[in-house]
């Protein structure tokens, strides 16, 4: 019987094919936590018991200066347990810190400050998004009084500062700030600590820093701009410019849909209607909604209507308005107050949701109804196109 061979068993090498394969499935893996949710619009929609907190940044007004409207703006929005709205927690600057109640479509645009895309930087639900909010909230009692006097635009403390540090001591709440968030790495002296993402560490000076993170990859901070390279999301980092290759590509919109609402009356924004013809919607005697819903599903509007008796005109009726206009940066709201008479039109009401453009009037009836009519336009252009052509009303005429 032949002894045993010595030598020790060697696995016979892979196909290159199979090395390739395997390392890439190895990649995707990685990147996988990070595009599980990359824009507000991506969230969960929550329950009422439902908890989520939600870090996000955005860039600046682009009406701005140069050397403001290329950084980034971060700031927190909270879902808390048992609530049906959002809490928007952010540095206001000078103003000290600022909290807004959202709506849930608000909370979940992807615009913000006009066009800018918003971006989702990360997020956590259920019990993980209790336990940052308790974080959360012990840390504001402690920043509020600092951030009322201390705020400085550069090199910090700013917003961005702000949220940092609220994040702290939020445990799984980790997060990659955007490269162009002037004022993350500010700390007064030498400051030592975890990164955002909690994945790795930094040490920052006012003048010259650095980080090493699982996520962040490797990043040197000047002055409070960064250059690096980032691993969560894969890129190169330079300072006043967009993260390459994917802060060069913008957020889609966000679908923005009405909800299902008793005894509306919905007008589709669509080619159909956008021809600038008048289009009767409907005859009401006491209260009224009428929904503007954009065909592409990027906007939508809210009209509510409540019509009064006017005592000493028997025909005539006072119409209340109150507008909502739904857009891809939030939600407009302003009122209006018409008194509407037979034979005679109120002055028409416009309205503008993204493009489209509407003018509603109301006229009332002999028996005391108002007749609400429509005329929608594809844009501002078309608008002007049509009524230019139009001769003015009897009462403008001389």
């Amino acid at each position: 019987m032949p002894s045993p061979d010595p030598r020790p068993l060697r696995t016979p090498p892979l196909p290159t094919a199979i090395r390739t394969a395997r390392l890439t499935t190895l990649l995707l893996a990685a990147a996988i936590p990070a595009c599980r949710a990359t824009r507000p619009s991506h969230l969960p929609v929550p329950n009422p018991g439902d908890a989520i907190v939600a870090v996000k940044s955005c860039a600046l007004p682009a009406s701005g200066p140069f050397w403001k409207s290329w950084a980034h703006h971060a700031w927190i929005d909270v879902k808390r347990p048992d609530q049906t709205t959002w809490e928007r927690i952010e540095s206001g600057g000078h103003f000290g810190i600022v909290h807004m109640d959202l709506s849930d479509q608000e909370a979940r645009l992807d615009r913000r400050f006009g066009e800018r895309a918003v971006r989702l930087l990360g997020w956590v639900e259920g019990d993980a998004a209790r336990a940052a909010i308790a974080g959360i909230d012990g840390a504001l009692a402690e920043l509020a009084p600092l951030y009322a006097d201390g705020y400085t635009m550069w090199p910090g403390p700013n917003s961005n500062t702000f949220v940092r540090e609220l994040c702290a001591d939020a445990p799984g709440l980790g997060f990659v700030f955007d490269p162009n968030a002037v004022g993350k790495d500010y700390s007064p002296w030498l400051g030592i600590g975890a990164t955002a993402s909690k994945t790795g560490l930094r040490v920052d000076t006012p003048i010259l820093g650095a980080a090493v993170g699982l996520r962040e990859g490797v990043e040197l901070h000047v002055l409070q701009l960064t250059l690096g390279i980032s691993l969560d999301p894969p890129g190169l980092s330079l300072p006043f410019l967009p993260q390459i290759p994917w802060g060069w590509f913008g957020s889609d919109d966000a679908r923005l849909v009405p909800p299902p609402l008793a005894a509306a009356t919905t007008v589709v924004l669509d080619d159909a209607i956008c021809t600038g013809a008048r289009h009767t919607v409907g005859t009401f005697r006491s209260a009224f909604t009428l929904v503007l819903a954009r065909g592409d599903e990027r906007g939508w509007a809210r009209i509510d209507g409540t019509i009064t008796a006017v005592p000493a005109l028997p025909s005539a009726r006072d119409v209340k308005l109150q507008f909502a206009v739904h857009e891809q940066d939030g939600v407009s709201t302003w009122g209006a107050e018409l008194r509407c008479e037979p034979n005679a039109a109120a002055d028409p009401q416009r309205l503008q949701c993204m493009a489209a453009v509407v003018l509603l009037e109301l006229q009332a009836t002999d028996d005391g109804a108002v007749t609400a009519t429509v005329r929608c336009f594809r844009s501002t252009q078309h608008e002007f196109e049509i009524l230019s052509r139009e001769p003015p009303p009897p009462a403008a005429r001389r």
